[in-house]
């Protein structure tokens, strides 16, 4: 029995209608099964990329509208999904895209961002001045030197501060996301659907394993189905 039993394996895998395959036919079966392995590996990933996980399925670019009043211009950034998302989530991209029509729109959320990063250089710079001129200060009264360098800092320092403010107040009078066209319908919708947002988030996240595995089941059950009905039709003449 012990020598039966490799022997059939043997004969089933090696021979083909009592023919014993040779190395370049044992080579190519190698190669077609790799293929076939990795096309069915390819196909797996496919089928659960239509089962996307509650991170891509509702975004964060598309949640933060329904944790909290959003009016930031970097928040209403055309958003161009590339992969399916829930109902809600595309919905509020439309919402999002009537207001991004509007002409000043682009020209505006390019103009503040330029700004908050004028603003966060110009923090850098007196924070560095801050720290040499508190440096400096200590210097002078325990070396009693002359003020002059120590002034100049101070003038740098106070330069600084009102080139900054003067941003800031730039930023202030650009205009506010709630004046464009479709902003209220915008609001209305996410006052709307906020709870909902919330039930069909949950609910997604509770059953997407079930949704994963349901497409798995559904493209490697009927592969297997058929190479079976195949092997057992072929009277095991077929590798």
């Amino acid at each position: 029995m012990k020598n039966f039993i490799p022997t059939k394996f043997a004969r089933e895998l090696f021979y083909y209608k009592n023919e014993e395959l040779g190395a370049l036919s044992l080579l190519l079966l190698i190669i077609l099964d790799i293929f076939l392995f990795l096309s069915i590996i390819d196909g797996i990933n496919v089928e659960q990329e239509k089962s996307p996980s509650t991170y891509k399925y509702y975004p964060t670019s598309c949640k933060i509208h329904f944790d909290r009043e959003v009016n930031d211009y970097k928040e209403f950034k055309k958003q161009d999904y590339q992969y399916e998302v829930s109902p809600l989530c595309k919905e509020l991209s439309y919402k999002i895209q009537r207001i991004n029509i509007n002409e000043t729109f682009e020209e505006n959320r390019n103009r503040i961002t330029l700004l908050q990063s004028k603003v966060k250089s110009l923090e850098k710079e007196i924070d560095k001045i801050t720290q040499k001129y508190n440096t400096r200060l200590f210097e002078k009264i325990a070396n009693e030197e002359d003020g002059v360098e120590l002034y100049k800092v101070k003038l740098e320092y106070e330069s600084l501060i009102e080139e900054s403010e003067k941003v800031e107040i730039e930023i202030k009078n650009i205009r506010p996301i709630f004046s464009y066209d479709g902003y209220q319908e915008y609001r209305t919708f996410i006052k709307n659907n906020k709870t909902s947002f919330v039930i069909a988030k949950e609910k997604y996240h509770f059953w997407h394993p079930f949704y994963e595995l349901g497409r798995l089941l559904s493209f490697v059950v009927p592969l297997f189905l058929i190479a079976f009905i195949i092997y057992a039709k072929s009277k095991k003449d077929i590798i």
